[in-house]
């Protein structure tokens, strides 16, 4: 099934894929007696929902133009927040070491990097078999639940 191109599926999809990803990676990678879902969680919840929230709204700014230049601009916005969080969280960890220890922020900051890998790669996946750019797009009015905005024409009856 591929879905109209709007930007909350977009980012939903984009969202979904990156974190079953940041699941599958922490599965492989991690040793048997860690906690994969608090990892993933922690990501999802410092990374992850902020990308979506910043993807979600440039996507209705930009929701006319082309598959390729919305994947180019989430993508943007999946590596500028990604790299902003890991420099946040790297200068926390040096201007304050008693507060958060080395340790812990390069545990961070590697959690930020793999956000933004799978996220690009969620976005890709995303434009390529998600989101079918072919279909009608629908207007403005369309958006909406209520039938009666979207229909601007009244029918009268004649004395």
């Amino acid at each position: 099934m591929r879905l109209r191109p709007s930007p909350l599926v977009e980012s939903a999809s984009a969202f979904a894929v990156s974190f079953l990803l940041v699941l599958a990676w922490y599965a492989f990678q991690r040793p048997a007696g860690s906690d994969i879902g608090a990892m993933a969680t922690t990501a999802a919840i410092l990374v992850m929902f902020p990308i979506f929230t910043a993807m979600t709204m440039v996507g209705f700014a930009i929701r006319s133009k082309t598959a390729l230049r919305r994947f180019f601009f989430a993508s943007a916005i999946a590596v500028v927040w990604s790299g902003g969080a890991a420099l946040m969280f790297w200068n926390g960890a040096n201007s304050k070491p008693a507060v958060m220890s080395l340790e812990a922020a390069n545990v961070l900051v590697g959690a930020c990097l793999l956000v933004a890998a799978t996220t690009v790669v969620a976005l890709a996946v995303t434009y390529r078999f998600v989101v079918d750019d072919n279909k009608v797009k629908l207007t403005t009015s369309q958006y909406t639940s209520n039938p009666q905005v979207a229909s601007k024409t009244t029918k009268r009856k004649k004395k």
